[in-house]
């Protein structure tokens, strides 16, 4: 296993201890908000790349907006077939 993915993991069980801890996630781009999350993950794993865990702490609230429309559309298709 590779480090990257093993701070990927920990990062998301950190998500969940930060979700569970304050009814939501992290903010988009908010300093406080990563600086909390990789205090977590740290707890969880010393050993953890924490750009990782800024990077997905910084954008966990994103909506992909156009790969919802296109998934959407297929089902779409495929339910009118």
């Amino acid at each position: 296993i590779d480090a990257s993915e093993v701070s990927i993991h920990s990062t998301f069980q950190a998500l969940q201890v930060f979700q569970t801890s304050n009814n939501r996630l992290p903010r988009p781009y908010n300093e406080e908000d990563a600086l909390s999350l990789i205090e977590i993950a740290k707890s969880l794993n010393a050993n953890i790349d924490t750009r990782i865990v800024h990077k997905i702490s910084c954008t966990c609230q994103a909506k992909l907006t156009p790969m919802t429309s296109i998934c959407g559309g297929i089902t779409a298709q495929e339910v009118v077939k």
